[in-house]
C-alpha cells in the first residue's frame, strides 16, 4: 500500500518527499518547563517530563533531539 501512495504522488507530479501538513494543533512545548525539570532532576526520564506537562514522551524526546 505504502508503494501505491507514492507511485499515485509522483504520477500526480509531486516529487516532494516531505509529509503533507496534517490536520489538528500542532503540539506547543514549553523548552523552559523541560530544561528546569531536567535541572532539578538530571535523573529524570523522558515519561517522568512527559506525565509532568502532560504531553506525549516522544513529544519530549523530539524536542531533545532537536535542542542538541
Amino acid at each position: 500500500r505504502q508503494c501505491q501512495n507514492w507511485f499515485a504522488r509522483f504520477r500526480s507530479g509531486d516529487f516532494s518527499l516531505k509529509n503533507a501538513q496534517r490536520s489538528g494543533r500542532p503540539v506547543e512545548v514549553d523548552e523552559t518547563r523541560i530544561k528546569a525539570i531536567i535541572d532539578s532532576d538530571r535523573h529524570s526520564t523522558t515519561r517522568d517530563i512527559a506525565e509532568k506537562l502532560n504531553l506525549s514522551h516522544t513529544c519530549i524526546e523530539k524536542n531533545l533531539k532537536k535542542q542538541i
